[in-house]
């Protein structure tokens, strides 16, 4: 055929061994090197989000066991008497706190565990060379950015009203200082810590958030790349 191409810079010379083949190990194809790094990167990835869900559905679900077990711990150790009632209305809010907090990363924990379960599958097809699976990994990332969407409007929703109320609950149950005279303190304690569990809880939600879109993102682009790359290859590999 005049109009057929000529060999692409993948294929050696006629009677030449594979270029980078020096005998013994066989011989890799280049591409399928970068198919195989960003498969495994992508299974490692998507194993570890489904352990993370694991773990947070464990926690949710051995939260009131832990905090019986701590406050059985601090009635063991504490002075004899009954425990003062500050300190019981202190603990009564932070069970219920982690509580809320417990249940709330499970459901968060939820779409993450079933997105990468997805993804395990685009994963393996990645590795097998398909070049296809690159853009059903582009398609993945749009439905991965709408669940860190969906998990950081949730926080939003639930995890900061929590907090906030137990701010409340915390700042009812602390003695009042002063405001001026002898025994003032410097500053307002109060203020103080709502100030830093707030600031902490919104920190958190931020950095949590630009956490979780940063792996959708490279994905994004390095199927992108490899794409790309696959169009100006003439190899026979690069057209599954």
């Amino acid at each position: 055929m005049a109009n057929a191409p000529g060999p692409g810079p993948w294929y050696p010379p006629a009677g030449a061994p594979p270029y980078g083949h020096h005998g013994g190990a066989p011989f890799v194809h280049p591409m399928q090197k970068r198919y195989n790094v960003l498969g495994t990167v992508t299974l490692v990835l998507a194993g570890l989000e489904i352990a993370w869900g694991l773990w947070k559905l464990a926690s949710a679900a051995l939260t009131g066991l832990l905090v019986q077990l701590e406050r059985y711990l601090l009635g063991s150790i504490s002075l004899p008497g009954p425990m003062p009632a500050p300190l019981t209305g202190m603990l009564s809010a932070m069970e219920d706190f982690a509580r809320t907090i417990a249940i709330w990363d499970a459901v968060r924990a939820l779409p993450f565990m079933v997105a990468s379960t997805f993804l395990v599958f685009i994963g393996l097809r990645i590795r097998r060379g398909e070049r296809q699976a690159l853009f059903a990994a582009r398609t993945w990332v749009w439905w991965a950015l709408g669940i860190v969407a969906f998990s950081a409007l949730l926080q939003v929703f639930t995890t900061i009203p929590a907090t906030v109320d137990y701010q409340r609950q915390i700042a009812g149950l602390m003695p009042v200082a002063p405001a001026s005279g002898r025994g003032a303190a410097p500053f307002d304690i109060t203020q103080l810590t709502d100030t830093w569990m707030m600031t902490s809880t919104l920190m958190g939600l931020i950095s949590g958030t630009c956490f979780l879109a940063t792996w959708p993102i490279v994905l994004r682009v390095w199927s992108d790349r490899l794409i790309a790359q696959s169009a100006q290859s003439a190899s026979p590999f690069d057209q599954r």
